[in-house]
């Protein structure tokens, strides 16, 4: 029993023993912890504390990216990046803000710096843009402010408009080539420039322009008879490459192109002519015994030959009596009209008028009624007769020969041929005493009238 008591003494003692240990470790574990914890926390403390002031002890940060902006051209789009804010700074890095005059149509990327135009520039709305840009630190350390511009630059949004109308300079014919019709003009309009002038349309082919200056020239000598007005467009396009276009027309003037009115010498003799409107005629009647080939018309045929021939024969008043030569001097010559057929009566560049041209020149006198007064010679006149003359046609009562081959009305009537048949007659014209008019009649082609010639 004693035994057993030493042993369970024992071995309480022990465990008490042990326990005390235990304790005592656990505590000092405790104890250091608690030392170690106290000492790491005041280290990361004097760890910040250090941090604060190395922050505090930097500068603000400093803009570098200058204060100019991107340019734009107006229309196109928004978005755009206009500025890249840089800014010097200690780690970490700064934050970007824009305020000013214009930083509510822009907005700025705080970490990046990058500012955007936040709607589609608009030259005419608003040309230029400031404001300014700022970068603070971890610190709260904030720049001085940078004012940045930038600009918008103007398109041209409108078409150019022709400012030089749309009538050119008329010419007359015959004027010589390479004149100046037209010089086109206009206005870029919007702050724009006119980079270059073409020409199209119907008559483009016979003008030229000059791409820079808009001077229209035309390429041809202007003829009157084979074009007599012209019609073109031109265009002006500006550096936008809008363009605009009008019509223009412009004419070519009617000039006389036909020679002087002077008389033609024919078988060494001069005649006497007359302008009369537009036609040029004879102011006394045909003489000529020879074609204008050179070949002799027939003459001094009898009454029964000049009454049968069908060729060209010619006579004068009273051919066979003994005023032949006065009645040559003051009528001239009667032809019938087979010779006027053959189209050789006249001289080169005259020819017997054809019952057109009769009217024409009756026409221009006022008229049928009246034109005989104005064509026939005046008291004035040697030898006289009862018109006015007014035309300086001169004229006369030369009678004719018949067909059935008789002189008749020397004095009375002046009868002239035309040109033109009329069946188995032909036309003529028929001026006499006490009528003011002209008759025109259709006469046997074997009759013996006068001939006057008008200029071709």
């Amino acid at each position: 029993m004693r035994n057993l008591l030493m042993v369970v003494t024992c071995f309480l003692s022990v465990t008490l023993s042990a326990q005390s240990n235990i304790n005592d470790f656990i505590d000092a574990q405790v104890s250091g912890t608690k030392i170690f914890m106290e000492y790491d926390y005041q280290m990361m403390l004097d760890s910040i504390d250090a941090q604060n002031v190395l922050l505090n002890s930097v500068a603000a940060p400093a803009i570098t990216s200058g204060a100019t902006g991107t340019d734009l051209a107006e229309n196109t789009g928004a978005d755009q990046t206009v500025y890249t804010t840089v800014a010097t700074a200690v780690w970490p890095a700064p934050t970007y803000a824009i305020a000013g005059t214009d930083a509510a149509l822009l907005g700025v990327n705080a970490s990046t710096g990058v500012v955007t135009l936040t709607a589609n520039p608009d030259y005419e709305a608003k040309s230029s843009y400031s404001f300014n840009v700022t970068a603070t630190d971890a610190a709260n350390n904030t720049s001085a402010a940078t004012t940045v511009t930038f600009s918008i630059t103007n398109v041209d949004e409108a078409i150019p408009t022709i400012t030089s109308g749309a009538t050119g300079t008329d010419l007359a014919e015959n004027s010589g080539s390479g004149q100046t019709i037209y010089t086109i003009t206009s206005d870029a309009n919007d702050g724009g420039t006119i980079q270059s002038y073409a020409i199209a349309g119907t008559d483009a082919a016979l003008l030229v322009v000059n791409a820079s200056t808009g001077v229209v020239t035309l390429t041809a000598d202007p003829d009157y008879e084979t074009q007599s007005s012209y019609s073109f467009t031109v265009t002006a396009t500006d550096e936008a490459g809008t363009s605009n276009a009008t019509t223009v027309t412009f004419s070519i003037t009617d000039v006389d192109e036909s020679p002087p009115c002077n008389g033609p010498t024919f078988e060494g003799y001069t005649y006497d002519v007359v302008q009369i409107g537009t036609q040029c005629w004879f102011a006394e009647n045909l003489r000529s015994e020879n074609y204008n080939t050179g070949t002799a018309i027939a003459t001094g045929l009898n009454n029964a030959t000049w009454s049968t021939t069908t060729d060209g024969a010619v006579t004068v008043y009273h051919e066979f009596g003994a005023n032949a030569v006065a009645n040559l001097s003051t009528y001239g010559r009667l032809y019938n009209w087979y010779a006027v057929n053959t189209g050789n009566l006249c001289p080169s560049g005259w020819h017997v008028p054809t019952d057109g041209e009769y009217t024409t020149l009756t026409d221009f006198l006022g008229g049928e009624s009246v034109a005989g007064d104005a064509m026939k010679s005046s008291a004035s006149d040697s030898p006289a007769w009862d018109g006015t003359n007014s035309s300086d046609f001169s004229g006369l009562a030369g009678g004719f020969r018949n067909y059935d081959g008789g002189f008749n009305f020397e004095g009375n009537f002046g009868y002239f041929w035309s040109a033109s048949a009329f069946g188995a007659d032909a036309w003529s014209r028929l001026l006499y005493g006490g009528y003011t008019g002209v008759s025109r009649g259709s006469n046997d082609q074997r009759n013996g009238f006068s001939v006057r010639c008008v200029r071709d």
